[in-house]
């Protein structure tokens, strides 16, 4: 078995913290892909803070989200149900 792939078993979310993924990832040369990210955070996307953030960059909390995501090196992905936004 490769070191990648005996890496990649032993390194989950559950046993290391998202960042140390994150870097795991940035290190083998993984692309990162967060999912739902609006979905999965909906108390985080409630927090006052962010709405300020959002605020004085004069754009929507989804958009400093998914400029967020980009700027540590995340792939950022999103679905949804409806027709309309497809």
């Amino acid at each position: 078995m490769s070191d990648l792939a005996s890496s990649r078993t032993a390194a989950t979310p559950v046993s290391l913290g998202i960042r140390d993924v994150r870097e795991f990832c940035r290190v083998h040369g993984v692309n990162y892909q967060g999912f739902s990210l609006l979905t999965a955070n909906r108390q985080t996307l409630t927090a006052e803070q962010l709405a300020q953030i959002a605020a004085r960059h004069r754009r929507t909390i989804p958009q400093i989200v998914f400029r967020f995501a980009i700027q540590i090196g995340m792939i950022p992905l999103t679905g949804t149900t409806d027709p309309e936004h497809m």
